[in-house]
């Protein structure tokens, strides 16, 4: 089962595993934010740190959600 969820700026990723019963036994959320962080590798291969600090500030990422 897999569900999105789009409140303003950010939609929020959900996928919820389950045998037929009402409670999940596995449930992940992913935040458009922790996707842009994890391709930053790619995207700054080849450019001067100073890019790199614009490159990230472009993402429009907020930290607190890449923990989650």
């Amino acid at each position: 089962h897999f569900t999105t969820h789009d409140p303003h700026q950010f939609l929020l990723h959900q996928a919820a595993d389950s045998d037929g019963s009402p409670i999940p036994y596995r449930l992940k959320m992913r935040s458009p934010a922790f996707t842009a962080l994890s391709v930053l590798g790619e995207i700054s291969q080849g450019w001067m740190m100073s890019d790199v600090i614009a490159i990230l500030g472009s993402l429009d990422i907020v930290l607190g959600e890449i923990d989650r």
